[in-house]
């Protein structure tokens, strides 16, 4: 009731914007209120002018425009998902890859699976600034404040709050019920058994 008092004290009524303002912004401009009307605007000096479609145009457009991206991965259907899968375990396991660069190798290779293996062993990868270390401590500082990302930079204060909420995201999408300790643990301990053969 206040607000509504307040609003019939100051000439306005709901909707209505201050004066001096236009669509609910306060802008410098000293114009009058009959150049900005509030209501709904119908009409043909209010519809837009939309030129005409020309194909030609389109793609005279597109042979001159220039791009600065750089396209590195393309889906190729000669490649099962399978065979897909087996190549991109490799890079990651083998080789120490992500996805994205695994991807873009095989990309470079123009979806050769044999050459883009072949090449892994001779890029080196963009590291993985989290250790297996602080990747366990983020999952224990997880447990503990939740979301609190100052809170769990205390426990790794070398990782900017960025860097925190990056791999947060990454690990939530793959996190699993198991801890990475735990998964650790039975890594090695299977190493150790096929070593021990």
């Amino acid at each position: 009731m206040v607000g509504r008092n307040l609003d019939i004290l100051s000439g306005r009524t709901r909707g209505d914007a201050p004066a001096g303002a236009s669509n609910g912004h306060v802008s410098d401009d000293t114009s009058s209120d009959e150049e900005h009307e509030a209501g709904t605007r119908i009409g043909e000096e209010y519809q837009a002018l939309i030129p005409e479609w020309n194909p030609e145009t389109m793609k005279e457009d597109a042979a001159t425009s220039r791009h600065d991206a750089l396209l590195v991965w393309a889906p190729c259907m000669d490649i099962s998902d399978t065979k897909l899968d087996e190549y991109i375990n490799i890079a990651k396991e083998k080789h120490g890859y992500n996805t994205e660069q695994a991807l873009g190798m095989l990309f470079w290779h123009k979806h050769n699976v044999e050459k883009s293996l072949a090449d892994l062993p001779n890029f080196t990868p963009f590291p993985d600034e989290w250790t297996v270390e602080d990747k366990v401590l983020f999952e224990q500082a997880f447990s503990f404040h939740g979301k609190s990302f100052i809170r769990i930079q205390q426990m790794l204060p070398d990782k900017s709050i960025a860097s925190l909420v990056k791999y947060y995201y990454s690990w939530k999408k793959t996190r699993t019920r198991t801890s990475l300790m735990d998964r650790q643990a039975r890594k090695l301990a299977s190493q150790k058994d096929h070593s021990d053969r």
